[in-house]
């Protein structure tokens, strides 16, 4: 499929196909080989064609993120997806309870979706909130081996960040080099 969607020149018929695919993104992202098909799609599809994938599994997104071939394209769809779209995947994450974040970040494909976001982050808030549970947590979090690897993406994280602040406040203005 992915070869067809790649050597197809018919317009009308590439446009059919990924209409197709985009309807059936709920059995295809946890399919053994259609989570290939998705990805590709989310990858080669354009814009408009990965938001409304990303629509499609708006509520979805915990329970995917879980799940072996659903989490590739939840990692897919943040590496690639433009800043709303990654907004809409950290919201529906976050904006879970707090025992299914952690459920995520003990996962053993869920922890890799969580270091994606915390990568990719299209906003300060979901490191900020990612931070408050795992504060929460702390002690739950290091009993897991998936949750000690969200601990030590986060902690790297948080060390570039606190770098870049401090950077920030040495460095002189520009006025002052002149």
């Amino acid at each position: 499929m992915q070869r067809v969607l790649e050597w197809c020149d018919d317009l009308e018929i590439l446009k059919e196909l990924i209409s197709e695919i985009v309807e059936g993104v709920l059995e295809l992202v946890v399919d053994q080989f259609g989570n290939y098909v998705v990805q590709y799609v989310v990858e080669h599809g354009g814009e408009s064609v990965r938001a409304m994938i990303v629509m499609r599994l708006k509520g979805l997104m915990v329970m995917l993120s879980c799940q072996k071939y659903g989490s590739n394209v939840m990692e897919k769809c943040l590496t690639i997806g433009r800043i709303h779209d990654r907004l809409i995947i950290a919201a529906d994450i976050v904006g879970a309870s707090e025992d299914q974040i952690l459920m995520v970040m003990v996962n053993e494909h869920g922890n890799y979706v969580i270091q994606k976001m915390l990568e990719t982050a299209a906003a300060e808030w979901v490191v900020d909130l990612i931070v408050i549970v795992v504060n929460r947590n702390f002690f739950r979090l290091i009993h897991y081996v998936h949750g000690r690897h969200v601990l030590a993406h986060l902690q790297i994280l948080l060390a570039a960040r606190e770098r870049r602040r401090l950077l920030a406040l040495l460095t002189p203005p520009l006025y002052y080099l002149g």
